[in-house]
C-alpha cells in the first residue's frame, strides 16, 4: 500500500503566516468586496433609470438600499481589521517597508476613507432615492 504524505510533508518550504501576509490578504478581500459592491451600486443605478412605474422604483430603491446597507456594513469591518493590521505593523515592526515609506512621504496616508466614505455616500445616495420614490418625488 502507497503511504499518505501527511500536510506537514506536502509543503516543506511554507512559512509562517505572518502579519504581513495577513495585510496582504485582508487587503485583497477588501478590494474585491468593494469592487463587488461599487457594480452592485452601478447595477442598482441601471435599474432606476430603466424603470417604467412608480412600484419599481419603490422596490429598486428600498431592495438596493437594504443590500447596500449590510454590505457597506461588513466593508466597514474589513476596512476596520485592516486599520488594526497597519497599525500593528508600524507600531511592532519597524523595519516592515510600510513604515519606510510613511517616513519617506513624511506624515501618514488617510487609508480608512476607501471602506467608510464610498459605502456611506452610496447608501446615502440610495436612501434619498429611496425616500423620493415612496413620497412620489421622483418623476418617470
Amino acid at each position: 500500500m502507497a503511504k499518505t504524505a501527511s500536510r506537514k510533508t506536502v509543503f516543506p518550504t511554507e512559512k509562517p503566516w505572518g502579519m504581513s501576509d495577513e495585510r496582504v490578504f485582508m487587503e485583497n478581500l477588501l478590494t474585491q468586496r468593494l469592487h463587488f459592491f461599487v457594480i452592485l451600486y452601478s447595477l442598482i443605478l441601471n435599474c432606476w433609470l430603466n424603470a417604467k412605474a412608480q412600484w419599481q422604483l419603490r422596490l429598486i430603491f428600498t431592495l438596493g438600499f437594504v443590500i447596500c446597507f449590510l454590505l457597506g456594513l461588513a466593508l466597514a469591518r474589513y476596512q476596520q481589521r485592516v486599520n488594526s493590521i497597519l497599525e500593528s505593523l508600524e507600531r511592532d515592526y519597524p523595519e516592515h517597508p510600510l513604515n519606510i515609506s510613511n517616513k519617506a512621504i513624511g506624515d501618514r496616508i488617510k487609508r480608512g476613507s476607501i471602506g467608510w466614505i464610498i459605502p456611506i455616500v452610496c447608501c446615502t445616495s440610495l436612501l434619498a432615492g429611496m425616500v423620493c420614490a415612496w413620497f412620489n418625488w421622483l418623476p418617470l
